[in-house]
């Protein structure tokens, strides 16, 4: 018979199979987006303010080669300054907007891929003049609308 193991003989293989539990199992949970181990600075989609929508004027363009556009888009203002600058001066937004749907030809690209740039290029645009403003940059540009006459 052998001799009784004392406790501290017992308690080694369980530290080593602790420990392999923590080098594997951590590594992996982080990997799959367990939330319980997200130590990254950025803020958590659910801490991050809900969209504030403000839907602008339909907006009518000639493109350079010859496409009538018209255009409605929301821009996510979660600021309050920034809200009240672009419900202010709507004719001047009317105008980036202008600029950036007639700046868009067909050649570009071609259906999600033109939208998703035409949006990009919007809110790029306005984002410039916000700043220039000394207000807060708007999160997003979408497009609601987008009809397109050919010549």
């Amino acid at each position: 018979m052998s001799a009784p193991k004392n406790s501290s003989d017992r308690l080694v293989p369980v530290m080593i199979v602790a420990a392999i539990v923590v080098l594997v199992g951590l590594p992996a949970a982080v990997a799959t987006g367990a939330s319980w181990v997200d130590w990254s600075d950025a803020p958590n989609k659910s801490e991050q303010a809900p969209p504030s929508w403000v839907t602008t004027e339909p907006v009518r363009a000639t493109s350079s080669d010859g496409e009538v556009i018209k255009a409605r888009v929301a821009l996510d203002a979660p600021d309050p300054e920034t809200r009240s600058l672009i419900q202010s001066q709507p004719q001047q937004v009317a105008l980036l907007l202008q600029i950036s749907v007639a700046e868009h030809e067909r050649g570009q690209a071609q259906g999600a891929e033109r939208v998703q740039r035409l949006a990009s290029d919007i809110e790029t645009r306005l984002n410039e003049y916000l700043v220039a403003n000394k207000v807060p940059p708007v999160r997003e540009a979408v497009i609601q609308d987008l009809v397109i006459t050919k010549p």
